[in-house]
C-alpha cells in the first residue's frame, strides 16, 4: 500500500512539471512556425490554452480575458498609430491563451518579461 501511495504522490507532484514541459515544446513549435510561415496555428494555441486549464483550473480565466483584451487592443491600435500591421490574430489568441497559465496579479510581470523578450529578439535579429 505504501508503494501505491508513493506512486500516486509522485504522479501528483510530477504532473505540473509534465504540463510545463509540454508547454515548452508547444512554444518552440509555435515560434518555429511563426518565424518560418508568419502564422500561428489555432490548434497549437488551443493546446496552450488546454494545458493551462489543466495546470491552473478555471481560476486564471480572468487573466485569459484580460490578456485577450490587451492583445486585441494592441492589434487594433498599433496600425492606427504606426500605419502598418504588427500583430496578427494568432498573436492575439496566443496572448489570451497564455492567460490560462497566470493569475491576474502575474499579468504585469508577464507583460514586462514578454516585452523585454521581444526587444531582445529584435536586437538579435538585427545582428
Amino acid at each position: 500500500m505504501d508503494f501505491i501511495n508513493a506512486t500516486i504522490d509522485f504522479i501528483m507532484l510530477s504532473f505540473p512539471y509534465f504540463l510545463v514541459g509540454l508547454l515548452l515544446v508547444l512554444l518552440v513549435v509555435i515560434s518555429v512556425q511563426d518565424i518560418r510561415k508568419g502564422i500561428i496555428s489555432n490548434v497549437l494555441v488551443e493546446g496552450v490554452a488546454l494545458l493551462g486549464l489543466f495546470y491552473g483550473g478555471i481560476e486564471p480565466l480572468l487573466s485569459a480575458v484580460i490578456l485577450g483584451i490587451i492583445g486585441y487592443g494592441l492589434y487594433k491600435l498599433y496600425p492606427m498609430v504606426r500605419g502598418k500591421e504588427w500583430l496578427g490574430l494568432g498573436d492575439v489568441k496566443l496572448m489570451g491563451a497564455s492567460g490560462f497559465w497566470l493569475l491576474p496579479s502575474q499579468i504585469p510581470l508577464f507583460l514586462i518579461l514578454t516585452g523585454l523578450g521581444g526587444i531582445l529578439t529584435a536586437l538579435l535579429w538585427k545582428l
